[in-house]
């Protein structure tokens, strides 16, 4: 009696598995495919951000009246 059910547990955890494994393949692949979106999203989100860190880098530097930017050209001063 307990082979017997061992036996039909073991056959039915089978089947169950069975019948779930092209779900959780399919889980898996739409997992895959989200990623993949996600990750492209994310390469354009970080070159946004790296664009805006420059802008706001250009913009306190531009704000800042104590600057002073001078170059090799005769000793002319541009502010």
């Amino acid at each position: 009696m307990i082979a017997e059910a061992d036996a039909y547990q073991a056959t039915t955890v089978a089947n169950a598995r069975a019948k779930v494994a092209p779900m959780i393949a399919e889980a898996v692949r739409l997992e895959g495919d989200a990623e993949k979106q996600l990750q492209k999203a994310f390469a354009q989100k970080r070159t946004h951000d790296e664009i805006i860190q420059k802008i706001k880098a250009v913009d306190s530097f531009a704000a800042n009246k104590n600057s002073v930017i001078s170059g090799e050209q005769s000793g002319n001063l541009l502010a």
